[in-house]
Formats: structure tokens, C-alpha cells, sequence
């Protein structure tokens, strides 16, 4: 939405080029339209996810609960995660996905029998050498004779969490440094490449003020050195415009805008109204009348007298006299 403007450079009396902003951005984006394409995506893309879990620092392991009552589970009545400390840790931390993974897993369990069971195993001779009684995941084990070191009754998801640190620390591992990470390849993200371009569509429009000035700034303004600049006016005589403020990226070194019927600056004949041929209101104008003299000072305070001597349609000759010994 840059217009490019015959401009004027006073100090060197010669043509340059200005390019201001019409519109409410430099850039407009036609994400909205067949002209729109993203190249590359594949027809169903995927990602890799890598994931880091440390584990809780010690310095020693967490242990299982021995209240089945404990941590009622809300979204599931009747069931419960007990009172392990696996819970009692950040949920980021190995222990706790262990154990929260081992109930989301095994809580439900056997519905079909009401969620409970009796797990009898015999070993040689001995009958009931071992029973399981499992009751929504609470354990209680039992051996005959005295056989084994069976655990006091806890949730199996505890036992899951005892069990998976003892084997985090493989090989001497010291507790709270068995760190891990694994990676899940390739998975869906359940768009097809059309389908993720029509999601962006929408997205990107709304942010287009945003993506042209992260492209070309809030004004896009190019360099020049130009002073005043020229609108052509269909069936008009066009006018001179004083490069304003809005139109300078850095300092605007300006001291007394504005176009003048004297070489001393005091008797201003330009004005910021909007007239016939045109309708903004941020720059000084006259008209570019053949015949025309006007007076002007540049960003180096010197003063010029200006002389419309030459026009067609779309461009007016000016000539140039710099007034020396007047500021």
C-alpha cells in the first residue's frame, strides 16, 4: 500500500522519489484466496516428540500407602488412589506419572466381576501357597506356611511404583539422578496438509497488521532525501505537498514547514485543509500553478525559491534558487 510520489530534493535541485502509505498497513496478505499457497507440507504431516522425566531427588525412594481409603478419585466413584507418596511429589516427576499411569491402567479392573478377584497359586504340594485378593486395585497377599516376605496390602499402582524405582536404578544408578528421555516418532496430528492450510487461513488473516510490520515496519518507509513532492489532479493543476512528519522515519529536522510568499519565512500561503483534489490533512499545500513562485527551507534550514515553469498532465517542472543570507 506504498504510492510512490515525483518528489523533490531542495538542496541538490534535482528529482527523487517518495513513497507513503495509503491504507492501513504497507502489506496486505491474500490469505483469503486461491493466491495463497504454503510448499512443502506433506499430505499428512507429522511430528517427533521428545520427552525428559527426572525423577523425584531423594535421597531416598518414595514408598507405597497403606490407606485404601485415601485420595477418593472424583470422576469415579467408589474408587480410589490411596495414600502413596508417589502422589505427594510434582505430577511432572517420574514417581508420580508411574504411579498415576499404573491406577488410570489397573483400577478398573475386572468390572465385569464387580472389580474384584481371588488369585489363588499353589506350588507343588502346597496348596494356597499364595492368594491375591484384588478389591478395585487394593491388594492384600497372603502366603502359606510363611513363605516369602509378602508386602502389607497397598494398591497395585503402588506396588507398580515400588517396583519400576528399584528398577530405574539399574547398573548403580544413585537415587535421584536415574533421569530418562524417549522419543514418540512420527505421530499424526490428525490434519491432512489441506486441512491445516484451511486452519491457517483464517489465523494469519487476523494477524496481517502484525505480519506487515514485522516484515516492513509500521510505515515502510524507504530512504529519501526528498522536501515537497507532487500529487497530479485529473483536470486539475495538481499540488505541491511539504513533506510532513509522518513521513520520516528518524528526526524530523524541519524548522518551519510549509510553502511561503517570502524568502524570510513569515508569510505562510500553504495550508493543511483538505481541498478538491485532496483530502488528507497532515501535509502543507499549494497549488502547482504554472507561473507560480513560492518560497521553502529544507532540513538544513536554507531557503529556496521555487518556480513552477513547466507542466503536462502528470508532471510540472520546477526551478530551483537557493536565497542565501536571508535565515
Amino acid at each position: 500500500n506504498l504510492v510512490q510520489y515525483d518528489a523533490l530534493d531542495l538542496s541538490r535541485a534535482s528529482k527523487d522519489f517518495l513513497f507513503l502509505l495509503e491504507g492501513e498497513r504497507v502489506l496486505d496478505f491474500n490469505v483469503l484466496t486461491d493466491e495463497f499457497v504454503v510448499v512443502g507440507l506433506k499430505d499428512e504431516p507429522t511430528v517427533d516428540l521428545r520427552f525428559g522425566i527426572t525423577e523425584h531427588p531423594g535421597p531416598s525412594m518414595l514408598l507405597a500407602g497403606g490407606n485404601q481409603s485415601a485420595r477418593p478419585d472424583p470422576a469415579n466413584p467408589g474408587f480410589f488412589r490411596g495414600n502413596g507418596q508417589g502422589y505427594d511429589v510434582a505430577p511432572w516427576l517420574f514417581e508420580h506419572i508411574a504411579v498415576e499411569t499404573g491406577y488410570r491402567m489397573y483400577a478398573q479392573s475386572f468390572a465385569a466381576e464387580g472389580y474384584s478377584r481371588r488369585m489363588v497359586y499353589n506350588a507343588g504340594q502346597i496348596s494356597e501357597a499364595a492368594v491375591i485378593n484384588w478389591n478395585r486395585g487394593w491388594l492384600t497377599i497372603s502366603t502359606a506356611g510363611g513363605l516369602g516376605d509378602p508386602p502389607a496390602p497397598l494398591y497395585a499402582w503402588d506396588l507398580l511404583m515400588e517396583v519400576a524405582q528399584v528398577r530405574l536404578h539399574d547398573d548403580g544408578i544413585p537415587e535421584g539422578q536415574a533421569n530418562m528421555a524417549f522419543s514418540l516418532e512420527q505421530l499424526s496430528i490428525g490434519l491432512t496438509a489441506d486441512q491445516l492450510i484451511e486452519k491457517l487461513r483464517p489465523r494469519l488473516a487476523e494477524q496481517e497488521t502484525k505480519l506487515s510490520e514485522l516484515l516492513v515496519g509500521e510505515q515502510g518507509l524507504a530512504g529519501s532525501r526528498a522536501d515537497l513532492f507532487y500529487v497530479p489532479i485529473e483536470g486539475q493543476e495538481g499540488v505541491l505537498l511539504y513533506r510532513a512528519a509522518e513521513d520520516v522515519a528518524g528526526e524530523y529536522a524541519y524548522e518551519r514547514p510549509g510553502f511561503f510568499s517570502d524568502a524570510k519565512l513569515t508569510n505562510k500561503v500553504s495550508t493543511m485543509a483538505a481541498t478538491a483534489g485532496v483530502s488528507e490533512t497532515l501535509h502543507e499545500q499549494v497549488p502547482a500553478s504554472l507561473g507560480a513562485i513560492y518560497y521553502a527551507g529544507d532540513d538544513t534550514s536554507a531557503v529556496y525559491q521555487l518556480e513552477v515553469v513547466a507542466r503536462d498532465k502528470q508532471r510540472i517542472g520546477v526551478r530551483v534558487t537557493e536565497v542565501k543570507g536571508i535565515l
